[in-house]
């Protein structure tokens, strides 16, 4: 399962969220970052919306850090945060901030995107 920021990702439906959390990240979730990065929905030009994003490209980055979390990461300056980088299907450039939780779940801390 991967976290995002305050909200909690399932495998349920391929993806949905569920499961909030305000506890977690008192200054912000990343699912808030998200939506200054990427507007709400997908511009007349074809620019692309958090929404697509969460769909087309959090899928197979979720299942990259699932398969293979040390090798698909590397490490970042706050131990144990490490961070995943490559491109997607929507977006050219990603970069997430990431730890692997007392729960074994992967839960992401922040992001970046290009």
């Amino acid at each position: 399962m991967v976290i995002l920021g305050s909200v909690e990702e399932t495998d349920s439906l391929g993806g949905g969220v569920d499961g909030l959390n305000s506890t977690r990240h008192p200054h912000g979730s990343v699912l808030e970052r998200l939506d200054e990065l990427l507007p709400a929905e997908r511009s007349a030009d074809g620019a692309p919306s958090a929404t697509d994003f969460l769909l087309y490209d959090l899928p197979r980055i979720r299942d990259q850090l699932a398969a293979d979390f040390e090798g698909n990461t590397l490490p970042a300056e706050d131990d144990p945060v490490r961070v995943w980088v490559g491109s997607g299907v929507v977006v050219a450039m990603v970069a997430l901030f990431v730890y692997v939780a007392d729960d074994d779940s992967i839960e992401v801390v922040s992001l970046l995107i290009g």
